[in-house]
């Protein structure tokens, strides 16, 4: 499976983080470089239902990771 991101950017905004999670895969969240844009893979992805999670924040403006 494999999710292809793009991060939009404005003038005047301040940097943004990527985070994000595959419940039943990762073990904690993956936090991405500052206006990141490329594609997330997972391999070997067992049968089933899964859900992903994605965040993006301001980490100037947070004390924590985002769900």
């Amino acid at each position: 499976m494999t999710i292809n991101l793009a991060v939009l950017s404005f003038m005047g905004t301040v940097s943004v983080h990527i985070s994000y999670y595959l419940n039943g895969f990762n073990n904690e969240r993956m936090v991405l470089a500052d206006s990141w844009n490329g594609s997330i893979s997972y391999t070997k992805l067992s049968e089933g239902e899964c859900s992903f999670e994605l965040a993006v924040y301001n980490p100037e403006k947070s004390s924590e990771n985002k769900k």
